[in-house]
């Protein structure tokens, strides 16, 4: 089973949309985490799972941004903070908000690490790739590579942003977030994938085709969470 999750990342509506459009193409379901208002993404609700990406890395008060998140996306049930901020301190505090899951365990290449339940009752539901980590330190890029050797479910996060310019590496996506909210300038500045230096947009059709040729199933982390936990 594999799951595609999108961290918004206060994301442009013409790159939500880009990544959405990418999706529908495909006939795939993801599951977007949400850090502000986006007609793009509170009109495909009923495609794909929305949960929230708050920001906590100014520190506390928690509480304000969950609620300002919660009050846009009332039926989200899942949470990744931006950042991957976490502590056993806001676990309780998702519990007590009616948050299902949290996934903020990030674990590059530890495929056979699955979902699993929280002495909270929250599950908690690791990720295996990352479009940031890959760009930094240069892959995994092959698709049908990853799918070979892992086992269980799959879990990949993306960012719309990374998506639209096909981000290959970190000094790309750096000389391009002077320009983060103007989707024409981000549109010139896209990468030109080859062989050896993909990027995340041509990974992500990728692993899109690679799952539909082995009928792969593509879950919101919402059901990955209730069916995979143990």
């Amino acid at each position: 089973m594999i799951s595609l999750t999108f961290d918004v990342d206060w994301a442009p509506e013409a790159a939500i949309r880009d990544t959405l459009d990418l999706l529908a193409a495909a006939g795939a379901s993801a599951t977007f985490f949400a850090t502000h208002a986006s007609p793009a993404l509170q009109g495909a609700a009923d495609r794909h799972e929305i949960g929230l990406h708050p920001n906590f890395l100014s520190g506390p008060p928690f509480e304000p941004t969950l609620d300002a998140l919660q009050a846009l996306f009332p039926e989200a049930r899942g949470v990744r903070s931006h950042g991957l901020v976490q502590s056993s301190g806001l676990t309780e505090v998702y519990g007590r908000r009616g948050i299902q899951y949290e996934s903020n365990i990030f674990a590059p290449g530890q495929y056979t690490l699955q979902p699993y339940r929280h002495p909270s009752g929250i599950i908690m539901v690791p990720f295996h790739w990352g479009d940031y980590t890959a760009c930094r330190y240069g892959g995994p890029w092959d698709a049908g590579a990853i799918l070979d050797v892992a086992s269980g479910s799959l879990v990949f996060n993306f960012h719309p942003v990374h998506v639209f310019l096909n981000t290959p590496s970190i000094a790309h996506y750096d000389a391009a977030r002077e320009h983060y909210q103007n989707p024409e300038k981000l549109m010139e500045l896209r990468h030109t994938a080859t062989r050896s230096d993909p990027g995340v947009r041509v990974f992500l059709l990728a692993l899109l085709a690679v799952a539909a040729d082995r009928h792969e199933p593509l879950q919101t982390l919402r059901d990955l969470a209730a069916a995979g936990h143990r």
